[in-house]
């Protein structure tokens, strides 16, 4: 598309329901934005990397032994190669879950994830409160409650 290496999609959420629409609202699969648009990292629920260029990254760390913060590690050393972009008509469905327990599992391992992350590439990876998107009270009260999963996985000592 743009000479880039890899590419970031959307992600957003198969289902309707609170817990599925408040990870469309936050953009939760979906990387931020860099100064120059170019994705941070990518969510390898949608991403495309050129075979080439992940094999010479090393591919997926056997650092990370759940879901959270693989996919953020390989983005890191994919930028030490050459540029990301976003490729936004690629779109993909993820089945979330309506479940809170799920919910909060999710963000205790995206907790995990930061916490190595931190370890390995010596960047702040602490969780930090923050506003929801949607400001309502059910959208408050997932807000709260991410933040104090991923607190808990991020403190929590490996097992």
């Amino acid at each position: 598309m743009d000479g880039s290496i890899a590419y970031a999609g959307v992600v957003r959420a198969l289902d309707a329901g609170l817990f599925s629409d408040y990870y469309d609202a936050q953009k939760t699969l979906i990387p931020p934005p860099t100064e120059d648009q170019r994705p941070e990292y990518l969510v390898t629920a949608n991403a495309l990397v050129y075979r080439p260029v992940l094999v010479r990254s090393g591919g997926f760390s056997e650092h990370f032994d759940g879901a959270g913060g693989e996919d953020i590690d390989l983005a890191i050393r994919l930028w030490g190669i050459g540029d990301l972009s976003y490729a936004p008509h690629a779109v993909v469905h993820h089945e979330f879950g309506e479940d809170f327990d799920d919910f909060v599992k999710r963000f205790i391992r995206y907790g995990r994830g930061n916490r190595q992350l931190q370890k390995l590439h010596k960047l702040p990876m602490a969780p930090l409160p923050f506003a929801p998107a949607q400001r309502t009270p059910a959208h408050w009260i997932l807000a709260i409650t991410q933040f104090a999963a991923m607190t808990w996985g991020y403190f929590d000592p490996p097992k």
